[in-house]
């Protein structure tokens, strides 16, 4: 995005147009989800898996792109393909199981440069969409008042 390459920008705007078709199929489906304790709102289709479909599969095309412009062979895709994908699972289990529970995302969060630029750590918030509208909603109650 910093360098406004249309590509990125194509992408950013198809994630919100598939945002938009997730909200309008979760309240034509109106499915519930499998329990009431993971927070507010519809689960059908997942926004979360909706959101990570919508990339895996730009991607893939996008990798796809690389050959046919002849920017790289195939298997030069294919080998960066895999590596990526070892790191990124990889990274996962580091962050998530290694680096989270002896607390270096809390003291990451809590910095002074983290703090400056609002850097948070929803994980345990079960319902941060709720949580961020009751707090715009009393921020607005206290302007009228």
């Amino acid at each position: 995005m910093a360098r406004r390459e249309i590509v990125a920008i194509n992408m950013f705007i198809g994630q919100l147009t598939c945002e938009l078709t997730n909200a309008i199929l979760k309240r034509i489906i109106r499915e519930q989800r499998p329990t009431d304790k993971l927070g507010d709102g519809y689960g059908m289709p997942s926004s979360h898996a909706q959101f990570v479909g919508y990339f895996a599969v730009f991607s893939i095309l996008h990798l796809y792109t690389r050959v046919y412009l002849n920017y790289h062979t195939p298997t030069q895709v294919i080998v960066g393909y895999v590596i990526g994908s070892i790191f990124a699972a990889c990274w996962f289990v580091l962050v998530e199981y290694v680096l989270r529970p002896i607390g270096v995302l809390k003291k990451a969060v809590d910095s002074p440069v983290a703090k400056y630029f609002y850097v948070k750590d929803s994980i345990n918030v079960p319902n941060v969409l709720k949580v961020e509208y009751s707090h715009w909603k009393n921020v607005e109650t206290d302007k009228v008042k």
